[in-house]
């Protein structure tokens, strides 16, 4: 398979698991996103780990979505940290909200705890959207989704025309026996072809 064609097939792969959702919850007031290397979020995460390791048994993996991470003003001294994930155990995905109070002066933590959001385990399959998405959020100049897009010679509603044209496309061509991955690496493709406006699409998807 061609370079291309790999990657290209994998970006679009990567779209239709974001279908995939996180559960969502009300926003909190004076809330603010926060970034996936924020020091005191990374604090909080480690300790609801340690907790989740402890309070469950052979857990093998846990990790956090990125895009449902907030910070929250308590006061001049204490900052609140809350946000989304879900662990491993035993071959299937525990999703959980958890929730943090920061001593930023001190730079401890007052509170940590979780709570499992779901009745037992969740489907034994892959968080792909969480993945994904905190691989996106790292991407240069991910911060300002409207300036990457510029970057990339697109828009918003360039992007979405582009994806319902794809999708279009791809329906005709399995219809037609073809095969929707043929709009890839074909000279005679129907446009628009597979290209960078895929960047901007995930970081699109990817937006909390």
């Amino acid at each position: 398979m061609k370079p291309f064609l790999h990657s290209a097939i994998a970006t679009i792969g990567l779209l239709a698991a974001l279908h995939v959702g996180v559960s969502t919850r009300p926003a909190l007031a004076q809330t603010s996103p926060v970034a996936p290397d924020d020091p005191t979020a990374q604090q909080c995460q480690s300790a609801i780990t340690a907790e989740i390791n402890t309070g469950h048994a052979n857990v093998e993996r846990v990790i956090y979505d990125s895009s449902t991470t907030l910070s929250s003003f308590i006061s001049n001294a204490e900052v609140g940290i809350d946000g989304q994930g879900q662990f491993l155990r035993t071959n299937a995905w525990q999703d959980f909200d958890y929730t943090c109070i920061a001593n930023i002066r001190e730079g401890t933590l007052t509170v940590s705890s979780y709570t499992l959001t779901t009745t037992g385990v969740v489907a034994p399959t892959e968080p792909s959207r969480a993945e994904v998405c905190a691989a996106v959020a790292a991407m240069p100049d991910a911060d300002d989704t409207d300036a990457m897009l510029g970057l990339l010679e697109t828009d918003r509603a360039q992007i979405i025309g582009d994806l319902e044209a794809t999708s279009s496309n791809m329906q005709q061509y399995n219809a037609e026996g073809y095969g929707w991955q043929n709009i890839i690496d074909s000279s005679g493709a129907l446009p628009p072809q597979p290209g960078a406006w895929l960047i901007g699409a995930l970081r699109m998807a990817c937006e909390s």
